[in-house]
């Protein structure tokens, strides 16, 4: 692997799946702690309770401003109603929504990766129109080799920019064996979040 210019980072933020047992347990406890060590904006996920941690919408986005964080998205699946999603993704002050899992009986084979594809530009107009982002974020599988071609390649290509863009996990790229380095120069303005 090679190494990364640095940058410095003005705005730092913080997965919150990175600490998904104490979300748990105490989300909003959680959420303020992250602020009082200085982050200024959060990615959340789908826990327990859903990505708003049990709270209305504008009740996490007044909770979360209070603390002076920003969240910057949220992980979802690919859901029955997507539109309810996007719209309290929205209506939460989250600036953008990334798919996180493709579940594996809708990626069985190259035509498996075209029709998610399909689907991430439909949830991607979507999201658009309320006002977000919309992204993927990998795991392992899209970069494991089938059919002589890497399945990431097909989403990539598959999807419209102005739609879906990509949020690299680079753990999940290097584990099946791959190089992120060359997915970055290979798709320029198309991997936004990382």
């Amino acid at each position: 692997l090679r190494a990364a210019p640095l940058a410095t980072v003005t705005n730092p933020g913080l997965q919150l799946y990175s600490l998904r047992d104490d979300m748990e347990k105490d989300a909003q406890g959680t959420i303020a702690a992250v602020a009082k060590m200085g982050y200024k904006e959060i990615e959340s996920y789908p826990g327990s309770k859903g990505f708003l941690w049990g709270m209305k919408p504008a009740e996490f986005r007044s909770f979360i401003s209070g603390l002076g964080l920003a969240p910057a998205a949220t992980h979802c699946g690919i859901e029955p109603d997507m539109q309810k999603v996007i719209d309290e993704a929205a209506a939460g002050g989250f600036k953008n929504l990334v798919v996180s899992w493709i579940a594996k009986e809708k990626r069985p084979d190259l035509n498996g990766f075209r029709r998610v594809a399909d689907e991430l530009n439909r949830y991607g107009e979507m999201a658009r129109k309320a006002g977000l982002g919309f992204g993927y974020h990998n795991h392992d599988y899209p970069f494991i080799d089938m059919a002589g071609q890497v399945p990431f390649d097909v989403l990539v290509k598959n999807t419209d920019p102005r739609y879906v863009q990509f949020e690299l996990d680079v753990f999940w790229v290097v584990e099946p064996g791959k190089d992120p380095i060359p997915y970055f120069e290979k798709y320029p303005g198309r991997i936004t979040m990382t």
